[in-house]
């Protein structure tokens, strides 16, 4: 029966703001708990979204479904919209997912799915044949995680041969590109192409201090460069 829930923090529909498909009209999900903690000790960033996946309430998955309907959801991802499920961690509660992706499949909705992860856990077979991308986002040292718990190269291995992953790092300043091609780029021989930059900012006014430099580094070394559109527009504001 726990099977056949999922604790869920926040479900809303808006943009992706931030990786390949920014822009794209999306169902996010986002569920609760996560097994790393962005912001401690020397970390130049924080987690944007620590105060919203503390929180949650398990929601059986027929029920948030039916919750999707009411709201005019399933039309959309029927039609235009993709399925984002974040965190926190969500490939803590695979086995929910699989039933969620279920769930939906059987009642003839088959969106695109994107998963956003931070690569520490790897994907059941069995969930991957659902997923159309994984968003990874590697922690590197300005998350002041340590590198036991942010960095797992068998899952670090798994992600890199499997062509559905690209890969987004959070950048504070210039020299945290060099820490993140040492533990992560050279060893998993990770292609430029499947790279994404991402400014470290929580609010617009640092956003606007950091965009500059992750914008140069992208055009110098050939990366991909991610906006974070909800802060563009929203600032500090999340279920946006």
């Amino acid at each position: 029966m726990a099977n056949d829930y999922l604790r869920v923090s926040e479900t809303f529909h808006s943009l992706q703001g931030e990786g390949p498909t920014v822009g794209r009209p999306s169902l996010f999900l986002r569920l609760q708990h996560c097994n790393l903690l962005c912001g401690q000790g020397d970390a130049s960033w924080s987690c944007d979204t620590l105060e919203v996946w503390q929180k949650g309430e398990a929601q059986r998955i027929d029920q948030l479904v039916d919750y999707w309907q009411q709201q005019g959801w399933l039309d959309k991802l029927s039609s235009c919209s993709q399925l984002v499920v974040t965190g926190g961690e969500p490939l803590l509660q695979q086995t929910g997912l699989i039933k969620l992706f279920e769930h939906l499949h059987n009642h003839g909705y088959r969106p695109t799915i994107e998963i956003e992860t931070n690569t520490t856990i790897g994907y059941q077979q069995q969930l991957d044949r659902y997923i159309d991308r994984y968003n990874c986002s590697p922690k590197g040292a300005n998350s002041g995680n340590s590198k036991r718990h942010r960095h797992r190269p068998e899952v670090l291995s798994m992600f890199s041969q499997n062509p559905k992953a690209i890969f987004k790092f959070v950048i504070a300043t210039a020299d945290d590109l060099q820490q993140i091609r040492d533990e992560y780029l050279f060893p998993y021989n990770l292609s430029s192409t499947r790279v994404w930059l991402m400014p470290a900012a929580a609010s617009r006014s640092q956003l606007q201090q950091v965009a500059g430099t992750v914008f140069k580094l992208c055009t110098e070394h050939g990366f991909n460069f991610s906006p974070r559109l909800q802060v563009e527009v929203w600032d500090q504001t999340t279920g946006v």
